[in-house]
């Protein structure tokens, strides 16, 4: 069974017109097998393959990677998905002509309940800055030509972390001349939370424990606000062999990680009413009653179902349904806890999670007051281009663990407690009953 997108390929298509490189959802199922359930125009641009086949089989587009390099890129996204941790790599692909194309690929794998991978994230082409360090590397004289018409951010440290060279790039992020950069330690520069993290990857270098270290941090603009740049960091042999200074490459990131976040947003929240969708709300569901287990804790699940919404919806159009829907949204958020949480499964059905529930008749009454605000608020009219607007909901109501140990049972007994609800004439709470 192939996943689907939760997003229109449309959508997609849109946002990815605005990045430079290629955007793409990576799904790898139980086998094994790999398919790209999205992926941004530029692949068949920059690969020559077929968008549409990719979805079926991702075969045509991995195969392109470098054969000295496959195995390695395939084994480090494998062991970051084990973790959801962040992947960044730069390898070469094997384009159909014979020629080389090295890509810089970014991208967060997330555990699949079915027990695949999907890996969202976004590839640019680095071919050039490749070849760049490459000369950088060669020649400290073609270093300086070169880097003095770069948009990178380049710059050499001591092992102190202060700069002995900052490349004239410097000046139109900081404000600076990056003359009066030399011997000032980087650090006065870098986000307070990216200061250790960068120490510790300039260390490693110094001390041989890496060739080359990587990473995102933040550096400060001479506006005051800080941006995002993906670091490679080098060390740089002296004759005698020593490593006296390390080379830096600081590449701005902020728009794509903004794009990525944006995404990634997009995915896990209802484009209508910005409350999590289904998949997020599972999610946060199971994270709920694992905190639950754990410290031997109640869990209440409200299902709301809004009374009369089709009547209202085929009365006054779907523009109106929309509106509404977005309304009783903000009416719901409004009721609820910080760690409460709300989602909306679709149509005009929502849930909230309620965790933390001590145990106890005490957690029965307050999750009826909590349902009975929600009911008396949704009530209230609603105006619409002048018009009023009455509606209702009916509430099911289903606690873990007296009604359901996982999710699956607990929204099935919370959905069977609103189905009373509306057979008892609608606008009303029903706590769920085994026989129900």
């Amino acid at each position: 069974m192939a996943l689907s997108l939760e997003l229109p390929e449309a959508t997609l298509d849109s946002i990815a017109e605005l990045l430079p490189g290629m955007m793409y959802w990576l799904w790898m199922d139980v086998r094994g097998a790999l398919r790209f359930v999205y992926v941004s125009k530029n692949a068949e641009n920059w690969f020559a393959v077929d968008r549409e086949a990719l979805k079926v089989d991702g075969t045509p587009l991995m195969a392109l990677i470098h054969p000295d390099d496959y195995d390695w890129v395939l084994a480090e996204s494998i062991a970051a998905a084990e973790t959801e941790s962040l992947w960044c790599a730069e390898f070469r692909m094997l384009l159909p002509d014979g020629s080389l194309m090295w890509l810089e690929a970014r991208d967060r794998p997330r555990r699949l309940e079915d027990g695949g991978t999907l890996w969202t994230g976004h590839a640019n082409k680095i071919t050039e800055r490749k070849r760049i360090e490459e000369q950088l590397r060669s020649s400290e004289t073609r270093f300086r030509a070169i880097v003095e018409n770069a948009s990178d951010l380049i710059f050499t440290l001591n092992q102190e972390g202060c700069f002995v060279y900052a490349s004239p790039a410097w000046q139109e992020v900081t404000g600076v001349d990056s003359g009066q950069l030399g011997g000032e330690s980087i650090t006065a520069w870098l986000h307070g939370d990216d200061i250790q993290p960068f120490q510790a990857a300039v260390d490693r270098v110094f001390n041989l424990d890496a060739s080359r270290q990587q990473g995102e941090f933040r550096f400060r603009s001479g506006r005051g606000d800080y941006r995002w740049h993906s670091v490679k960091i080098s060390p740089l042999m002296a004759g005698d062999g020593a490593i006296r200074q390390c080379l830096g490459v600081a590449r701005d990131i902020e728009d794509s990680k903004q794009m990525v976040a944006q995404i990634e947003h997009l995915a896990s929240y209802d484009q209508l009413t910005d409350l999590p969708a289904r998949s997020l709300f599972f999610r946060l569901l199971n994270q709920g009653l694992s905190d639950a287990r754990r410290r031997n804790k109640r869990l209440a699940l409200l299902f709301i179902d809004i009374d009369g919404f089709k009547s209202i919806n085929d009365k006054w159009g779907h523009a109106c349904g929309d509106w509404l829907l977005t309304g009783i949204a903000a009416r719901l958020s409004g009721c609820l806890r910080g760690s409460d949480n709300p989602g909306r499964l679709g149509g005009d059905e929502f849930v909230v999670a309620v965790p933390g529930l001590p145990v106890g008749d005490d957690a029965r009454e307050s999750i009826r007051a909590l349902a009975d605000r929600i009911r008396r608020l949704v009530a209230e009219p609603f105006f619409y281009e002048g018009a009023e607007l009455i509606i209702s909901c009916s509430l099911g109501i289903a606690f873990y663990p007296e009604d359901g140990r996982d999710e699956l049972q607990l929204m099935k007994s919370a959905d069977a407690a609103m189905y009373r609800a509306k057979a008892n004439g609608r606008n009303q709470i029903c706590f769920f009953d085994s026989g129900d």
